[in-house]
C-alpha cells in the first residue's frame, strides 16, 4: 500500500464520536524530519497499539522512505499520509495567527490525523520517544481487558543526553522527565482533541478537560536531546520566552551518568507537578537503555535485513553483535536462522549448538535444530533433538508430528504411527499429523479409495500453504503425496510445476504441467509458466508453440483468425512502415507532432487499437504479446501493431509466429528514436481507442472488455481513461500495487480536480492508460525531445482540454527491471533533465487561473522526488549522474527552501563518500548556468 497523499485534509466530527470507534489504541505520530530515531520509535511501539496512523509533512531527511519501508511491512497496521500543505511549527507567528480550523494549523494537521484512526483510545507518540518495550506491553495488556471510557492515562519519559565522544547515556538532574501533563493515552471524543494552548497560543495541546486523569509512570526513553540539533529544529522563535527556555535547558544542563548506582539513589524521588495528579519519579525501577545502545540498533538492523531478504546486510548485523557480546543469546539464533536460508546448515548448526550451551532448556531452538538435522537426512541425530525438545514439552503436538516423519524416514512405521497419532491425541485439529499419518498408511497399503481421496486433499491443502510460506521443498513432497494418492487432480500438478519451476528443476516443472493441461487444456496460466520456461531455456520455438496452444484453446477468435492464415499459406516479406504525413501542433508555446486523420474514414473502424513499440529486447516480448492476444476480440474490435524500431535482427519472425493472421507488424529501416516510434504507431492506427502497451508489460483478464464497457458512448468530453495497476519484477512477481486506488478510490467515474494532481505529479504508468484517437489529433503526440517520462506531458496536455474516465479495479501490470529504460535515466540524471522540461512545457498552456499554484507546486513536489532519486547514482559512485541530477532539480526550483533541503541531503550520511566532491562542483558552479 503506498502513502496516501493529502490534497485536500477534511475532518468528519463524527469520526470522532466514541460510538464509531472500536474498543482498541490507536498510536498517532506526526512527523517533521525525525529519521534520527523513528525506526527505533516505531520498532518499540508497534505491539503496543492496534493501528499506527502516521502523517509526515515538509520533510527533508528521509523520514517519508522509512515511513513507507514501515507501511509496507505492517500495512495494514500502519497507514501512513503525506500532509501536502504546508503546516505552521510551534512557536511562530503563523501558528499564533492561524485558526484551529486552518488546514496549516498545527491542530487541524494533527486532528485530521486523528480522525483517520478508528480505536477509541488514542496515544500520541513523538519521533523520539523510543518506547520502553516491557512497559508498553503491560499497558496494551491492561488496556486490552480494561478499555477507556471518558479517561486520560499520563506517562512521561525520561530525558537522555550523551556527552562528546561518549557512548554512555546521561541524565540532566535539572531536567530529569518529559510528560507533566500533555502526554497520555486519551478517550477520544469531539472535545478531547487537539486545541490550541489556551494560555500560550503560539503552542497546541491534547484538550483533557472533564476526563478522569490518572498517572501510569515512565514508559519511553527522550532522545530529543541526542539529535544533531539537540530539538531545537522543530520549534519556530517567535516567542523569546519559549526560545529562551529551550537554549537555557540545553546549556544549563547537569549531567549525571544513568548508571544503577544513579537509578538506586533516587528509587523514592517524588515530586508534585500537576495539581490533579501526582508524578511519582519511579527511577529505580526503570530497565538498562536496551533499546537505544548499539545493540539494539544492530539487533533491530539484522531482523529488518533479514525480513527484507538482505542475508548479506543481516549476516553481518549479527556478527557485529557477537563480537560485542558472544554469547547473545538472540544473535546466535538469528545467525542460525540466516546461515539456513543462505544454504550454510553447518554454520547453522555451529550457532544452534553455542545458543544451547547456553540456554539448554531452549524448546524452540532444540525443535528447530531437529528440524535442520532432518532436511540435512541426519536422522539419527534429528531423532535425539525431538527428544530433547519432548523432554522440556511432552505436550506439544508439532513435535510429535516431526518426530513421527523422522521415524517413518528410516521405515520404523509403527512407532512413525504412534507418534502421528499421539500428535492427534494433544491436538486432534494437527492436519500435519493428520496428513502424515494418512502417507504412513498408504505406504502400507492399509486406505480405502475415499480414503486415498481424503488424504490427497489434506496433502494439497498443506502444499498449498508451506508453498505460501515459502518453503517450496516441503511444499513439493506434499504434492507429490497428493498427486500419488489421486492422480486427477490437475490443480495439484499445475501447483508442483509452480514450485519445481521456482526451484529451478525446469524438465519436472515441464512433465507436472503437461500433465496438468492432459487433466484440464483450458488453464491459461499452465501455457503462460511453460512459455516461460521455454525462453528461461532459449527456446523460442516452443515458446512459440505452447503459446499458440494456449491461446487457440481459450481464445475461439484467435483460434479462427490465426487457422485462416495458416490455410492461406501466406509467406511475407519483413513489412516496412508505410510513409506517414508529417505535420505540427501547437498547444501553448510549444509544438508536438501531428496526427493525421484516420485514412478511408468511411470503412468500418476497430474500437481498439494496441500499439506495441519494440526494439531488438525479446526477453518479454512473447508475454506481453500472449496477455494481448488472450483478449483480443476480433479484427473488428481490436487491431494490434507491433511496430519495430530498427531490430537488428528484424522481430518479425518471432511476432508472426506467435501473432501472424492478427497482428499487422512494421519495422522501420532505421531506428527512429523511442517517442518518434510511438508516434508512428499512433499515426498508423485506425481504432477509435489507443493503448500503448509496451514488450515487458502485460495487461490482466478484462482490461479491454471493462474499460469498453465503461467507454463505449461516453461523451466527447473524455479524452482518455485510465485503470488500476500493479508493479512487477523480472521473475513475473507483483511486488506493489500502484497509487491509483489510493489517490481515487474504488468507484469508477471522472476523477474530480484531476488536472491539479496530474500538475504536480504523475501517479499513471502506461499500460494502465487509453487515449482517444480524436484526443490526439487534436492536441497531438508525444513529444520527441522528452527523453523519458514523456507520458506525464502528455497527460497532462490531454487533462487540461479533456475530462479523464477513471476505471476501477486492477487490470494492468508494469514491470521493473534493470533493463527499463528509466533505470538507466535514474542513473545517469537524465529523468531530472526531462521532468524539468515537462513542468516548462506545461506551463505555457496550463489555465491561466490554476498556472502559478500547479506549477509551483509541481517545483517543490519534484525537486524533492529528483533529489530523493539521487540517492541511485550516489549509490552507483556516478558523480557525474549525481552532479547532473541535482544541476536540473535546482533548476525546478531555486526557492530558499529548495536550497535548504539540498544541504541538508548534502549532510546524510549516505552522501558522505562523495560530499566534498559534490559540495566544490556546485560551489564553482554560477547561478546563471543552471
Amino acid at each position: 500500500m503506498a502513502i496516501i497523499p493529502v490534497e485536500n485534509p477534511v475532518i468528519n466530527l463524527s469520526s470522532f464520536e466514541p460510538q464509531n470507534r472500536l474498543d482498541g489504541i490507536s498510536g498517532v505520530m506526526l512527523i517533521h524530519n525525525e529519521a534520527e530515531f523513528l525506526s527505533q520509535v516505531i520498532e518499540t511501539w508497534i505491539d503496543a497499539v492496534d493501528e499506527l496512523a502516521i502523517a509526515f509533512n515538509n520533510c527533508t531527511d528521509n523520514s517519508p522512505q522509512i515511513i513507507e519501508e514501515y507501511e509496507r511491512n505492517y500495512y495494514p497496521k500502519i497507514r501512513a499520509f503525506h500532509y501536502l500543505h504546508e503546516v505552521y511549527s510551534p512557536n511562530t507567528q503563523e501558528q499564533l495567527e492561524s485558526d484551529e480550523s486552518d488546514i496549516r494549523s498545527f491542530c487541524h494537521y494533527a486532528n485530521f490525523t486523528i480522525s483517520q484512526t478508528r480505536y477509541k483510545t488514542c496515544v500520541l507518540i513523538n519521533g523520539d520517544h523510543v518506547g520502553i518495550p516491557e512497559r508498553l506491553k503491560s499497558i496494551y495488556q491492561f488496556l486490552q481487558k480494561n478499555p477507556l471510557q471518558n479517561t486520560a492515562l499520563f506517562f512521561s519519559g525520561v530525558n537522555l543526553w550523551r556527552q562528546p565522544n561518549d557512548l554512555r547515556y546521561y541524565i540532566n538532574v535539572n531536567d530529569v522527565e518529559i510528560g507533566n501533563g500533555d502526554l497520555a493515552y486519551w478517550t477520544v471524543s469531539p472535545q478531547h482533541i487537539f486545541v490550541k494552548h489556551p494560555k500560550a497560543p503560539v503552542l497546541n495541546i491534547i484538550n483533557y478537560q472533564g476526563l478522569s486523569c490518572y498517572y501510569i509512570g515512565f514508559i519511553f526513553w527522550h532522545t530529543c536531546f541526542l539529535k544533531k540539533d539537540r530539538g531545537l529544529g522543530n520549534y519556530g522563535t517567535y516567542e523569546d520566552r519559549l526560545t529562551n527556555f529551550l537554549e537555557t535547558r540545553i546549556k544549563e544542563a547537569n549531567l549525571v551518568l544513568l548508571s544503577p548506582e544513579l537509578k538506586q539513589e533516587n528509587k523514592d524521588f517524588e515530586k508534585m507537578s500537576v495539581q490533579h495528579f501526582s508524578l511519582y519519579f519511579d527511577f529505580g525501577s526503570l530497565p538498562d537503555v536496551a533499546e537505544v545502545d548499539r545493540i539494539g540498533e544492530l539487533l533491530q538492523q539484522a531482523v529488518d535485513c533479514q525480513q527484507a531478504n538482505r542475508l548479506n546486510q543481516a549476516e553481518q548485523a549479527y556478527l557485529q553483535v557477537l563480537e560485542m557480546q558472544p554469547d547473545r543469546l538472540e544473535a546466535l539464533y538469528g545467525l542460525g536462522i540466516v546461515a539456513k536460508q543462505i544454504g550454510n546448515p553447518q554454520m547453522t548448526q555451529k550457532c544452534w549448538s553455542k545458543a544451547l550451551q547456553i540456554k539448554p532448556d531452549s524448546i524452540k531452538i532444540w525443535f528447530n535444530l531437529g528440524n535442520l538435522y532432518q532436511a540435512q537426512g541426519q536422522l539419527k541425530e534429528a531423532e535425539e533433538a525431538y527428544q530433547r525438545s519432548l523432554a522440556l514439552a511432552p505436550d506439544a503436538a508439532p513435535i510429535y508430528n516431526n518426530l513421527g516423519y523422522t521415524l517413518q524416514q528410516q521405515q520404523r512405521w509403527d512407532e512413525a504411527i504412534a507418534s502421528y497419532q499421539k500428535a492427534l491425541e494433544l491436538q486432534p485439529n494437527c492436519i500435519e499429523a493428520e496428513a502424515n499419518l494418512g502417507n504412513a498408511l498408504h505406504a502400507q497399503g492399509k486406505l480405502s479409495q475415499e480414503q486415498l481421496a481424503h488424504y490427497a486433499a489434506l496433502n494439497n491443502q498443506l502444499g498449498n500453504s508451506r508453498k505460501t510460506a515459502g518453503d517450496l521443498q516441503t511444499a513439493a513432497i506434499y504434492y507429490r503425496q497428493a498427486t500419488a494418492m489421486q492422480p486427477d487432480l490437475w490443480d495439484t500438478h499445475y501447483n508442483l510445476g509452480v514450485v519445481l519451476q521456482e526451484r529451478g528443476e525446469l524438465e519436472d516443472a515441464i512433465a507436472s504441467y503437461q500433465t496438468a493441461l492432459k487433466l484440464d487444456p483450458n488453464h491459461w496460466e499452465t501455457y503462460t509458466r511453460l512459455g516461460k520456461i521455454y525462453q528461461a531455456q532459449k527456446n523460442l520455438k516452443e515458446a512459440v508453440a505452447i503459446y499458440r496452444q494456449g491461446l487457440s484453446q481459450i481464445n475461439p477468435h484467435y483460434a479462427q483468425a490465426v487457422a485462416a492464415y495458416q490455410r492461406a499459406g501466406i509467406v511475407e516479406e519483413v513489412p516496412v512502415t508505410p510513409p506517414i504525413p508529417q505535420g505540427e501542433v501547437t498547444v501553448g508555446a510549444y509544438q508536438f507532432p501531428a496526427i493525421p486523420p484516420v485514412a478511408e474514414p468511411q470503412n468500418p473502424r476497430p474500437f481498439w487499437t494496441v500499439v506495441m513499440p519494440v526494439y531488438n529486447r525479446t526477453d518479454y516480448l512473447l508475454k506481453a504479446l500472449a496477455s494481448l492476444l488472450a483478449q483480443w476480440s476480433g479484427e473488428e474490435e481490436m487491431e494490434i501493431l507491433v511496430m519495430d524500431n530498427g531490430s537488428t535482427p528484424p522481430l518479425f519472425d518471432l511476432v508472426n509466429g506467435i501473432g501472424g493472421g492478427v497482428v499487422r507488424y512494421y519495422r522501420h529501416p532505421q531506428n527512429l528514436g523511442v517517442l518518434p516510434n510511438h508516434n508512428a504507431g499512433i499515426a498508423l492506427s485506425r481504432g477509435q481507442w489507443i493503448h500503448i502497451l509496451h514488450d515487458d508489460d502485460c495487461v490482466l483478464p478484462g482490461f479491454y472488455s471493462q474499460l469498453q464497457q465503461s467507454l463505449e458512448g461516453c461523451p466527447d468530453a473524455i479524452g482518455a481513461a485510465f485503470t488500476g495497476f500493479e508493479y512487477f519484477n523480472e521473475k513475473g512477481v507483483v511486488f506493489k500495487k500502484g497509487d491509483v486506488a489510493s489517490w481515487f478510490g474504488e468507484q469508477s467515474g471522472i476523477p474530480q480536480n484531476f488536472l491539479r494532481r496530474i500538475g504536480v505529479t504523475c501517479p499513471l504508468e502506461v499500460p494502465a492508460v487509453v487515449i482517444r484517437r480524436a484526443t490526439y489529433e487534436r492536441l497531438g503526440g508525444y513529444h520527441p525531445k522528452l527523453d523519458c517520462a514523456p507520458e506525464w506531458e502528455l497527460y497532462k496536455r490531454i487533462a487540461v482540454f479533456y475530462d479523464w474516465w477513471y476505471e476501477a479495479g486492477t487490470l494492468a501490470r508494469y514491470r521493473v527491471h534493470s533493463q527499463r529504460m528509466t533505470a538507466n535515466d535514474l542513473l545517469s540524471g537524465t529523468l531530472a533533465a526531462s521532468i524539468r522540461q515537462g513542468i516548462e512545457i506545461s506551463e505555457s498552456y496550463l489555465p491561466a487561473d490554476q498556472r502559478s499554484e500547479i506549477t509551483a507546486q509541481a517545483r517543490s513536489y519534484n525537486f524533492n522526488y529528483c533529489l530523493e532519486q539521487a540517492a541511485i547514482p550516489l549509490k552507483a559512485g556516478n558523480l557525474a549522474g549525481v552532479l547532473y541530477a541535482i544541476k536540473e532539480a535546482l533548476k525546478i526550483d531555486r526557492s530558499t527552501q529548495a536550497v535548504a533541503n539540498l544541504f541538508a541531503w548534502l549532510n546524510q550520511d549516505e552522501a558522505a563518500p562523495l560530499r566534498d566532491e559534490i559540495a566544490s562542483q556546485l560551489v564553482s558552479m554560477s547561478w546563471n548556468d543552471l
